[in-house]
């Protein structure tokens, strides 16, 4: 195939914005499609090459993945090495987990399926991931064996079949990504079916079954729109996007437009391609885009904000400086078979499967262990446990999408469903960091429970709300759930008790403290709208209230969860990697204790509703500051374990170190047994 320095231009548009998409560059908020153009260019290069070679009976399975693998392989083997390292010194246990099993699966080019089956609420953050990259690699991966494979056989049969059954598979995987988008858009993201059309369409375009524009004015203008094609959705489309789909037809089809036109003029879009610049990007675009997120990712590991410009400036100094090197002393002695292992087919698929095969053993032994937390000191290694021990397991929950509650997340404790009665667990994130604590408490004594929790939404009827760390969608479904469990307990007459919890202090004044500072939420009658209440305090105690006298009124037993502490400054992770890199000293109490005028400051308006109520026998207050503070301070570290895991969540192992605060309710239960 004739070299095009157009299309390295092409290249280099497309490494750029995902580049600057990443590093959080203003302008670049979909960025995200320099990947679709990187898969229109795969198609039609691959499509090329193999199309010229069947037809004129040259092709060879065997000499087409020796030029692949020698071509990919050397650099990917080297980034995932580097990164291995870095990631050693860095990642916390559990972090450190993850990675090891997304090196395996890197390794195997199967990254994609990984961080798909991974994908949903309790994901690890995707700034978290430095080879959460290598999904589109392995996409790319899957269609270089799947469209040999197609081409061949095709070829063998008939032929002139080439185009019209490719621009079949085209519109059929097409219609899928598009269909199946609203269903389930991580599986439309990460897996090749619904990928393969971006690579398909430049096969299509690699038939040369398009006739050639003949005018040059058109040529141009085609060109120039398809640039424009490009260049307008990484302006307009953002996160909200819609995508991949219809959406991603964009620029795809752009693409296609610049590579169709610089094919027999030089229009003025082909000439910017073309400059020094561009041309030398394009080339070294493969070492660019396999440095850029783990360089991004390591070197924002241990920050709690976004990316500063010093940030973002060193960041692409690395990425580039990086690319560089590997670009001269791998990727291009590799390619031209001038280093070692790299000059025959066996001595390539040779150190190719020994370097895999080393890569994937040591990522076993990284997920296996657990992260290796023996890499820390005693103290470092609590504080990095409490980092990753938020909820526990969630082995018995289901999502909001299950059969047996509509639209109540749950997880069952015992056997709540074949049982003559059950208790109700009814809460927002906190619900759920006391899990394993309810779990042994509960099923330890022979009972079952519901623990129906949702992130962000308090257990109260007759409530909207809008939450800045949520989505409006996800914030109706708060409302959709609450008026489920209202449902739930008037039908389900085997509820013997409902137990509510809740970050009380966090719907009262509005928003979080300290480190959290920054998450706000506003609350308003669900029959109303955002901007009814002029004071929100006042409100949820009304409604709060309300729906204990609701509760109290079908003679259920209720119990209420006194608020855990808050400690302001707070965070595990923050201490672990503080202690991990130098930054805290040995001596860090003032992160880890609170003054309890402070906490009591916050939660005193909440403490008077419940203690009021509990005085009245209408609730049981199931008490928690007796754990972690005395008369003057609290202190999140008992017996020298770190019980939290944020500035307000119990870690799960907290939670069993408190669950003693569950016996006035394990009382009751068996009181209730007894009759």
């Amino acid at each position: 195939m004739i070299y095009r320095p157009d299309i390295d231009g092409l290249r280099a548009i497309a490494v750029c914005i995902v580049i600057f998409f990443h590093f959080g560059i203003p302008g670049f908020s979909g960025g995200f499609i320099g990947v679709d153009v990187f898969f229109v260019l795969s198609g039609y290069l691959i499509g090329s090459i193999i199309l010229h070679q069947l037809k004129n009976n040259k092709f060879s399975f065997t000499r087409f993945y020796f030029r692949r693998v020698r071509r990919l392989f050397p650099v990917f083997a080297v980034v995932l090495i580097v990164t291995t390292i870095a990631a050693y010194r860095l990642m916390l246990p559990n972090d450190f987990r993850e990675y090891g099993q997304s090196v395996i699966a890197s390794s195997v080019y199967l990254s994609n399926i990984l961080f798909y089956m991974e994908a949903g609420y309790f994901d690890t953050a995707s700034h978290l991931k430095p080879l959460l990259h290598t999904w589109s690699l392995s996409v790319e991966e899957q269609f270089y064996i799947v469209f040999p494979i197609l081409a061949w056989l095709i070829y063998l049969i008939k032929k002139n079949w080439i185009f019209p059954l490719f621009l079949s598979f085209t519109c059929l995987s097409l219609i899928a990504a598009e269909w199946y988008l609203s269903t389930n858009a991580s599986a439309v993201f990460y897996l090749y079916p619904f990928r393969a059309w971006e690579m398909f369409i430049g096969v299509c375009l690699a038939t040369q079954a398009l006739p050639k524009i003949r005018s040059p004015r058109m040529n141009g203008l085609a060109a120039l729109s398809g640039l424009t094609m490009i260049l307008a959705p990484n302006f307009i489309y953002t996160s909200a996007t819609s995508f991949p789909g219809l959406s991603a037809l964009i620029p795809c089809l752009g693409t296609c437009l610049l590579i169709h036109t610089g094919g027999h003029h030089k229009p003025f879009a082909h000439r910017l391609l073309t400059t020094i610049p561009a041309v030398f990007i394009g080339k070294i675009s493969y070492s660019l885009y396999l440095w850029h997120w783990p360089v991004f990712v390591l070197y924002m590991y241990d920050k709690n904000n976004e990316p500063a410009v010093i940030d973002i400036i060193l960041m692409m100094i690395m990425t580039v400086v990086a690319a560089i090197l590997s670009w001269k002393y791998i990727e291009t002695p590799f390619r031209e078979g001038k280093a070692l292992f790299s000059k025959t087919p066996f001595s390539v698929f040779a150190a190719t499967a020994v370097t895999s095969i080393a890569l994937i053993g040591v990522g076993y032994v990284f997920h296996t262990s657990k992260g290796l937390p023996s890499r820390f000191d005693a103290q470092t290694a609590k504080f990095a446990n409490a980092a990753n021990d938020l909820f526990g397991d969630f082995s018995g929950c289901h999502g909001i999408d299950n059969k047996q509650l509509k639209d109540i997340e749950y997880c069952i404790l015992g056997d709540p469903f074949n049982s003559n009665n059950y208790t109700l667990i009814w809460g927002d994130s906190h619900g759920g960091a006391y899990k394993r604590g309810l779990e042994q408490a509960i099923t330890k004594n022979g009972h079952s429970a519901i623990l129906a929790w949702t992130g962000g939404c308090p257990p109260v009827f007759g409530i909207d709300k809008d939450e800045s760390a949520s989505s409006r969608a996800i914030d109706a479904l708060c409302t959709k759930r609450n008026k489920a469990i209202q449902k739930l307990i008037t039908s389900d007459k085997r509820i013997n008790a409902v137990v509510l919890v809740g970050r009380w202090s966090y719907y009262l004044n509005g928003q979080g403290v300290g480190v959290d500072k920054e998450n706000s939420i506003t609350l308003w009658p669900e029959d109303g709208k955002k901007g009814d209440v002029n004071n929100q305090s006042d409100f949820f105690v009304d409604k709060l209230k309300q729906t204990i006298s609701e509760l109290s009124a079908a003679n259920h037993g209720v119990f209420v969860v006194e608020q855990t502490p808050e400690f302001s400054q707070y965070k595990a992770r923050i201490v672990a990697l503080g202690l991990i890199n130098g930054n805290i000293d040995k001596d860090f109490e003032s992160l880890t204790t609170e003054d309890y005028k402070q906490v009591l400051q916050r939660q005193q308006k909440i403490q008077d509703v419940i203690e009021a109520e509990d005085s009245k026998g209408i609730i049981t207050v199931l008490k928690t500051h007796h754990f972690f503070c005395n008369e003057s301070q609290c202190s999140l570290v008992i017996d020298g374990e770190p019980l939290y895991f944020d500035n307000n969540h119990l870690s799960s192992t907290g939670s069993l170190k408190v669950n003693s605060m569950f016996q006035p309710l394990i009382r009751y239960l068996d009181k209730k047994a007894k009759r």
